[in-house]
């Protein structure tokens, strides 16, 4: 909300009393249209994991609240590429884009014309087009699944992702080694039991990190969610930090989709919800790719591109087969898939 003040001006007792009516007429009206500026530790748990999400690097300003109309929704200002940009967030933690000064819409409308006018301009409106597609694409990854947590176990089997205590999955390279083993072992996660997957990986013969993580499908949609991870890293054989650590119900972390039981091209979510710590997204690019392994070849595998807004140049492939799971991630290939002993 804006506030008007004055300086340097003598006025009359009367003419004083008006303006002051005036100015309370004034804040009366900004305070009927609802907008209330908040911190961002007292806004609902989903509206503050949807802005640390999004101004993720960035440098937030101020959060005002507006209710008009009974709408409710977060207008936050960030610092963004040394520009203040607006972005909104409605009640519900759904984010609803950034929006667009009308100095930056009158630019790129010279921009397009220009660019109309000589075709052979690289640099008109391209760049901030990228830009705005980028925005419209982030605003499409899903943070909401409408889950009741009662419809969530510990054990059972996803087409691309299996819970079955004792199942292993191999992959190598060159380089390294991943290891996948679904534990004989459960915990519980924000009030929910979440099976234990445990991940050995390691780089040049000497095992780099060991991880324990946690999951949960669901009886009704056969969807599997991400309930965090606890965290080992090595190095020279001891244990060293835990960074990457994170747990549903903690810090405003919450669970996200790791595998949905209905496979849609395109479709794209959130696979962790850790403001700060981790926030790994996926995208289906694919549903009927053919990759070779050392354990065969398989066809209509199903391909996801991973990103994170905590660290926007980084982008990871990995490849499913329907009744097995991970296949080959970047470079790693599958060379065993069994019921461990």
């Amino acid at each position: 909300m804006k506030t008007i003040t004055s300086t340097g001006l003598r006025i009359g007792t009367g003419l004083l009393v008006l303006c002051i009516a005036s100015v309370a007429t004034f804040t009366a009206f900004s305070g009927f249209a609802g907008e209330t500026e908040v911190q961002l530790s007292d806004v609902p748990a989903a509206v503050k994991t949807a802005i640390e999400a999004h101004a993720a690097g960035l440098e937030i300003q101020t959060i005002e609240f507006d209710d008009e109309e009974g709408e409710g929704v977060y207008d936050v200002e960030v610092i963004k590429d040394g520009e203040v940009r607006e972005f909104s967030v409605d009640k519900s933690g759904k984010f609803l884009g950034f929006e667009e000064d009308e100095h930056q819409a009158d630019d790129d409308h010279a921009n397009i014309k220009e660019d109309d006018d000589d075709e052979e301009d690289d640099d008109g409106p391209s760049a901030k087009m990228e830009e705005d597609a980028d925005e419209e694409d982030e605003e499409e990854f899903t943070m909401e699944f409408g889950v009741d947590k009662n419809e969530l176990t510990s054990t059972g089997v996803n087409p691309y992702f299996n819970l079955t205590p004792g199942y292993q999955l191999v992959l190598e390279d060159e380089d390294g080694r991943l290891q996948i083993t679904v534990l004989n072992e459960t915990k519980t996660v924000d009030g929910v039991e979440t099976r234990v997957v445990e991940e050995r990986e390691w780089e040049d013969g000497n095992l780099a990190e060991v991880s324990k993580n946690f999951f949960a499908i669901s009886k009704r949609t056969n969807s599997v969610f991400y309930f965090g991870e606890e965290v080992d890293i090595y190095e020279n054989g001891k244990v060293t930090k835990h960074e990457g650590g994170w747990l549903a119900g903690q810090n405003g972390a919450r669970f996200g989709l790791i595998m949905p039981g209905q496979v849609l091209l395109d479709a794209k979510y959130y696979q962790e919800l850790a403001p700060g710590k981790a926030m790994d997204r996926a995208e289906i690019e694919d549903i009927d790719e053919t990759v070779e392994t050392p354990m065969g070849v398989y066809k209509n595998c199903l391909v996801t591109e991973e990103t994170t807004p905590l660290e926007p140049n980084e982008k990871e492939k990995k490849y499913y087969a329907a009744g097995v799971g991970l296949i080959q991630e970047e470079g790693m290939k599958l060379v065993k898939a069994s019921t461990a002993e």
